[in-house]
């Protein structure tokens, strides 16, 4: 689901590191917005045994996604001890890993080492 800041707010939303231009599907404005699954959104105890179901599966393909990270240098190659570093970056929600929260939290890793590293070499 696509939803902006202001909406986020009001609904008290998580938000996202998938940030893209888009329409809002809660207030029609189109601007910068989260994505985020709806399946996400829904609270857990008014979740049907669909809906937890399918965000078993949803968290299985984050889990994926979030073990593919890898940290790579300016010219490609990659940093294998900064990805096994990444690789210890989880969110735990309770007792058990939440790997959409996980995969959310390695991204901005990879995308703030890449930053770093763009300064570093444009200096």
């Amino acid at each position: 689901m696509y939803f902006c800041e202001d909406c986020k707010i009001k609904k008290n939303w998580p938000e996202s590191a998938v940030v893209i231009d888009e329409k809002c599907e809660q207030c029609g404005i189109l601007k910068k917005c989260y994505d985020v699954p709806a399946v996400m959104l829904v609270p857990e105890k008014d979740r049907t045994f669909e809906q937890k179901m399918i965000l078993k599966m949803l968290q299985d393909g984050f889990r994926d996604k979030a073990e593919s990270l890898v940290i790579t240098m300016l010219d490609g190659r990659v940093d294998h001890i900064l990805t096994s570093q990444l690789k210890k970056l989880v969110a735990v929600r309770g007792t058990e890993i939440d790997w959409y929260d996980t995969y959310q939290v390695r991204l901005r890793a990879q995308e703030g080492y890449r930053n770093f590293e763009r300064a570093k070499r444009d200096k």
